[in-house]
């Protein structure tokens, strides 16, 4: 019944972690893009909704991301890492520039350490920062970052070690 309410009690509804998926995915359907988005950001949605969230075109002609991707890829990461590592990699590779968006997923205790692994030798120091600070980052990647030319890097390793 409240699926059929007003604007602001559906929103509320497509936020709820117990929200059922049927509701759920009729709200994606609607034209109105801020169920979507409401979607996206509840943690309780099914996998398989969030990465059909996740993988909606923003724009005409290719795949960049919007605030609705990054939401769902958000809740994805908060239920199943693994099952964001995709997205994950897309983050990265938009912009080919370090970005405050990079440093966060980098720096997100959540990432698996198997995604972490694939970063470690970014060109941004930052980065490698980022992933000198995370709790998830596998220890032999700690030693090589622990040798690291830069030495804020190098001394955030030595920390983690």
């Amino acid at each position: 019944k409240l699926a059929d309410d007003k604007l602001l009690v559906r929103l509320a509804v497509a936020k709820h972690p117990k929200t059922p998926t049927e509701i759920l995915t009729r709200f994606i359907k609607h034209p109105d893009r801020r169920l979507s988005f409401a979607v996206a950001q509840n943690p309780g949605a099914d996998k398989d909704l969030l990465i059909e969230l996740a993988t909606q075109k923003a724009v005409e002609g290719g795949f960049h991301f919007n605030p609705l991707n990054l939401a769902a890829v958000k809740s994805l990461l908060i239920q199943e890492p693994e099952a964001a590592i995709p997205f994950l990699d897309r983050c990265l590779k938009f912009p080919h520039r370090p970005s405050f968006s990079r440093f966060l997923v980098l720096m997100n205790p959540r990432i698996p350490s198997s995604f972490l692994a694939r970063y470690y030798k970014s060109w941004f120091w930052v980065e490698r920062f980022a992933i000198a600070q995370n709790p998830n980052t596998e220890r032999d990647i700690y030693q090589r970052l622990a040798q690291d030319p830069n030495h804020i890097v190098r001394a955030a390793a030595r920390n983690s070690l």
